[in-house]
């Protein structure tokens, strides 16, 4: 016989058949080869220390047994404790000489996992016997001959791959695996180790986040009343959920909804148990880890009134004469209570929060009374009426779910922000945070945002006392519409931030709606409070520890001198008009000029396939548009010349919260932001005649991915900001630095991109209702932002719903500002129609221009 050849199991096989016909169980004929085996032979028999003894060398066999043949054997050890009366924990349990037992069941555990296919119902199954048999073995076995298992990295690596198990299986499996997960804890924690929590759930990545959910899967499934035997299971699922609360990392990866699951589990079991059962008090010392738990503040204290009513009932009914309620129980009911008692002042005492302003938000506030104030005006159809009923309190619910949007700056703190406590529905009144001014269908205002808009962001903040975000609804409910205008301070919101913020508030009216009471009251709901993230500043700098100093020292000894070269050759194509001001110190706020637009939907499609045929991004397109627009509009100035190379200084916002080391789960609001030019499009231009259309886009888009691997780069603007232009700009810094009219460059392109959220909003519960008046559409989204100083000539925001929403903020003569802003317009509309082979002249020919 060869060294690989599988070993001969016909006395194996012939052994299992024997025990199979003595225990009366069915042969398993996939894998039996055995030929006279008399299946109506009647040789029952008591499963004996004998019978036992053979099953466990099978079990034991790992290098000689196959696994299929050790699970059947583990298999008819659960039969033979199944059928004893007293004994069935001497046939399973491990005692101290036999730890070699243990380490062979890890070892075949680890195996079954590897090579079981949990979605195969046949291999799901022989998962399933085999769990079972492991969850008798360490219900009987005694936590000390675990010691030295737990410290072979094979146990580590067998709770790693149980935990991937949890993603893909049946639910029977689910339950299983989470059970032996309890029992190997609880061992855990009797031996003063803390292997799972401690080691696997802080190193491992995947199949860790479904952890959490599976205990409240076996939470759930012993639920009042639990039937003894699975009351060890529910208490070590209870144990190893706390463990995890307790535990700043493993905490991490519980699922907010999954927390808040918790604790409805928690109510509804501590409210449904008799006194005398002992299960409460597991719940009562989860419920401590649940309160100092940090996640327990960010969901706003969930259900804190529900768990208070509840302390006070199980209190009252154990100070009766005839309760029949553990002391321990009651001395623990006590404690919590108190803890909850003090929960209020706790939470206000970790408000005000300070933050500290680095980077662009430095640049942001360097002067007061004036700001980069930033508008998202969003077209709703649908129930305004509805709409304007729960609007507040969706408001309030955002504000609380997004800690920058409670920023005030602090006046005797240099670059310090606070964010302040969580609001309440008074709040939003109070602070003026939500302006409605309702229309009839017959007023021809509605339509007049523009104007409005542009106005209201030449309003600064006062950013000592005001909240950087407010909403302005304007409704019209004769023709089911509303506008919503979010304006937002810059220092702690970019593009991205307003579409995150306007989600949340829709998604909090659709919650309002369809949780409404049948009374028409409106359900008390606390929300979930996203973390205080660190800026982009501070993230993006963070695993550059190394260059960091290195490029302070180096901009501290020629930052200036570098910046003052930039600026100073820079002369723009198109000249500010006369009301914008040279850069000074402290800055003076300069006019912007805005103009508004909405493209054709057939238009956006045929542009986004026209990109994808030429292998473009729209952002590199969006490049091209934007130089044909500036080269149209610099026809008219004195000292055009058209056979020259067309020159002109562009750069691009970039939206960095996927791009920096340590990126957040959720959509975060704030500012987190950086920037980069096209150098190659002020220093060698582009000749109109020659160069194509779609080959500038494809070059644009090139220098745009490579700027954003460019990390050090990005980081040396960052840094620039954050030291050189803020509140603490000497006077002398303009004079060396001389920056006319207050302008760094010609273009600046903000793509704000498509919205990226859902657009239909349903506002009733009922499955199956598609009842268009009663759910709130998003039709359009524009973004407008002015630059009150170092700013661009002109700024282009592009966003798409159902067709392209353009806006431009300019700094030119209005007719001209305006004829730039109708070219690019008509560049991208036309798009989807430019020719592989058309030049950017030609665009220009073919649209009359």
């Amino acid at each position: 016989m060869g060294v690989d050849s599988p070993m001969d199991q016909s006395e194996n096989l012939e052994l299992l058949a024997r025990i199979e016909r003595q225990l009366r169980v069915h042969p398993v004929s996939d894998n039996t080869s055995v030929k006279d085996v008399d299946v109506f032979v009647d040789d029952w028999a008591p499963p004996s220390a004998q019978t036992s003894h053979e099953l466990w060398t099978l079990v034991l066999d790992v290098v000689f047994a196959p696994l299929w043949l050790r699970i059947r054997a583990a298999e008819l050890l659960n039969v033979c404790c199944d059928m004893g009366e007293s004994d069935s924990d001497d046939i399973m349990r491990i005692n101290t000489q036999e730890t070699h037992k243990l380490r062979a069941i890890v070892s075949s555990t680890c195996q079954a996992l590897e090579e079981l296919n949990a979605t195969d119902a046949k291999q799901a199954e022989q998962l399933f016997t085999w769990f079972g048999f492991l969850e008798r073995v360490l219900l009987a076995t005694h936590s000390d001959v675990c010691v030295q298992v737990f410290q072979n990295s094979m146990y580590a690596g067998m709770l790693t791959k149980m935990l991937r198990l949890l993603s893909s299986c049946s639910t029977k499996v689910f339950a299983a695996t989470t059970v032996c997960l309890g029992l190997f804890h609880d061992h855990e924690k009797k031996c003063g180790r803390s292997v799972l929590v401690g080691e696997v759930l802080r190193d491992m990545k995947d199949g860790r986040e479904h952890l959490s959910g599976a205990l409240l899967h076996v939470i759930n499934s012993c639920g009042c009343p639990c039937p003894t035997e699975r009351a060890v299971h529910l208490w070590n699922a209870l144990q190893l959920f706390g463990d995890i609360l307790a535990d700043e990392t493993a905490s991490a990866l519980v699922f907010v909804n999954d927390f808040k699951v918790l604790i409805d589990l928690m109510i509804r079991e501590c409210a449904d148990l008799p006194q005398e059962d002992i299960t409460r008090l597991h719940y009562m010392e989860l419920l401590e880890r649940v309160l100092g738990s940090q996640l327990y503040l960010q969901t706003q204290m969930y259900r804190k009134r529900e768990l208070w009513g509840l302390l006070e009932s199980l209190l009252g009914a154990g100070a009766q004469e005839d309760s029949v309620m553990p002391k321990d129980i009651e001395e623990c009911l006590s404690n919590t209570t108190i803890w909850i008692c003090n929960m209020d002042k706790n939470t206000k005492s970790n408000y005000p929060k300070k933050v500290e302003l680095r980077g662009f938000e430095r640049t942001a506030t360097i002067a007061d009374g004036i700001s980069m104030k930033i508008v998202h005006s969003m077209l709703v159809a649908g129930d305004a009426t509805a709409l304007l009923r729960y609007l507040p309190h969706a408001l309030a619910r955002t504000f609380n779910m997004h800690p920058r949007m409670r920023a005030l700056q602090v006046q005797t703190d240099d670059f310090t922000a606070e964010i302040q406590e969580p609001l309440t529905l008074e709040d939003i009144v109070t602070l003026d945070l939500l302006r409605i001014q309702q229309f009839s269908s017959t007023e021809d205002a509605f339509e007049n945002w523009q104007q409005y808009a542009e106005d209201e962001c030449n309003i600064a903040f006062d950013r000592y006392t005001q909240l950087p975000f407010f909403l302005t609804v304007w409704i019209n409910e004769s023709a089911n519409q509303a506008r919503l205008m979010l304006f937002s301070d810059h220092y702690m919101s970019d593009g991205y931030s307003g579409m995150i913020v306007l989600n949340s508030i829709l998604e909090q009216v659709a919650c309002l709606a369809k949780d409404e009471n049948d009374d028409g009251q409106l359900k008390r709901v606390q929300v979930h409070e996203f973390p205080l993230r660190a800026s982009f500043y501070n993230n993006s700098l963070s695993e550059m520890r190394v260059f960091k100093p290195l490029l302070k020292g180096f901009l501290a000894l020629f930052g200036k001198a570098t910046y003052r070269h930039v600026v100073q050759n820079f002369k723009p194509v198109l000249p500010a008009r006369s009301d914008q001001h040279d850069f000074v110190v402290p800055p003076v706020a300069n006019p912007t000029s805005a103009c508004f637009a909405q493209g054709g939907p057939e238009c956006m499609r045929k542009a986004l396939v026209k990109c994808k045929a030429e292998g473009v991004t729209f952002a590199g397109a969006l490049v091209s548009a934007v130089v044909v627009a500036f080269y149209q509009a610099t026809k008219s100035q004195p000292d055009f010349d058209p056979d020259q190379p067309f020159k002109f200084m562009v750069d691009l916002d970039y939206n960095m919260r996927r791009r920096v080391p340590h990126i957040a789960e959720e959509e975060h609001v704030g500012a987190f932001i950086s920037f980069a030019d096209l150098e190659w499009l002020a220093n060698e231009g582009v000749d109109m005649k020659t160069t194509l259309f779609w080959d500038l886009a494809r070059r644009s888009k090139k220098e745009i991915d490579e700027n954003l691997r460019h990390k050090r780069m990005m980081a040396t603007v960052t840094i620039i900001m954050d030291q050189f232009i803020n509140a603490k700009t000497e006077t002398s810094f303009t004079e060396d630095v001389r920056m006319p009219n207050s302008l760094n460059s010609d273009a600046n392109i903000s793509n704000i991109g498509r919205y990226p959220y859902a657009r239909e909003f349903p506002l009733t519960s009922e499955a199956g209702n598609k009842d268009k008046k009663r759910e709130l559409t998003v039709k359009s989204l524009h973004v407008y932002n002015p630059i009150p100083h170092l700013a661009p000539s002109a700024i282009f925001f592009v966003s798409s719903v159902e067709s392209f929403c353009y806006s431009i903020g300019h700094k030119c003569e209005k007719e001209t500002g305006r004829d730039l802003f109708t070219t690019w317009v008509a560049v991208c509309e036309y798009m989807g129609n430019i020719g592989p082979n058309d030049t950017l002249a030609d665009v220009l020919h073919q649209l009359q221009l």
